[in-house]
């Protein structure tokens, strides 16, 4: 994936001056969802217990607000990368997509400009945080199940941006990406030593 439209022009410029190596770090939604199965399955029993070992009862939540939070939280979770994102990129809202996995019916949002790594970073992170950990410790505060399961599930959802992050991790700050536009992940520009 090469990005010769859009984005900033003097960084590109300056991957291509400065001898910059480019690394692939994507991987299929299907393989992306499947692997995500076996991180959020414990992940939400390990949510649940906390919040059983807190309250010491067992959780009654209302499942259809449940699955209707989740359906929204979804798409505000897509959001949130877009939005995040697009407060670094040079035209703003113009390279950001927002789209559907036809394959997996799994909504995603893209970003077609070259960021530097941790402003991509943060745009993986930020969902999670917003609609997955702060309704999670709201819930927990309020003792209400039905917040805390929407938390829950919405953490789970964002396994994939955590398997993106932990494939990055090792990356320098001095490192650019662009996100991939029908895959899970970047492309990664790593400047070469000299």
């Amino acid at each position: 994936y090469n990005n010769e439209k859009g984005g900033d022009f003097l960084i590109q410029r300056k991957i291509h001056n400065d001898n910059y190596e480019t690394i692939d770090k994507t991987f299929s939604f299907t393989k992306g969802n499947l692997f995500g199965i076996f991180i959020a399955i414990p992940l939400i029993i390990l949510c649940v217990f906390i919040y059983h070992i807190i309250y010491d009862n067992t959780p009654k939540s209302q499942s259809l607000l449940v699955i209707i939070g989740f359906i929204i939280g979804i798409f505000i979770h897509e959001f949130v990368h877009g939005f995040t994102w697009h407060i670094f990129c040079k035209e703003k809202w113009k390279n950001i997509k927002f789209e559907i996995d036809k394959r997996t019916l799994s909504p995603y949002a893209t970003c077609s400009e070259i960021l530097p790594i941790n402003q991509y970073r943060l745009g993986a992170l930020m969902p999670i945080i917003i609609t997955g950990v702060l309704p999670y410790i709201i819930g927990l505060i309020l003792n209400n199940s039905t917040i805390v399961y929407i938390g829950v599930f919405l953490i789970s959802a964002g396994v994939g941006d955590l398997m993106i992050l932990f494939n990055i991790m090792k990356e320098k700050s001095t490192s650019y990406c662009i996100d991939h536009p029908t895959l899970c992940g970047c492309t990664i520009y790593r400047r070469q030593n000299k």
